[in-house]
């Protein structure tokens, strides 16, 4: 399965955008800048977090407002 999280730099999770199976390839996905209650989270840098079977990769992104 695939996991996808948004973390801030502290390491507390901000939002969990996927959970499940998905085909393998490039894909794509947005992050509205909400934390998982829908509010919007503060300007910032975040870490996204993709997890497979086959490893994990973060990428550090910016949240501009």
């Amino acid at each position: 399965g695939v996991a996808i999280d948004i973390y801030d730099v502290s390491g507390a999770l901000v939002r969990s955008l996927f959970r499940g199976l998905m085909p393998p390839g490039r894909r794509e996905i947005i992050w509205d800048g909400r934390d998982g209650a829908g509010r919007f989270s503060a300007a910032g840098v975040y870490i996204a977090v993709a997890g497979t079977a086959s490893g994990v990769q973060n990428r550090k992104i910016v949240l501009v407002r």
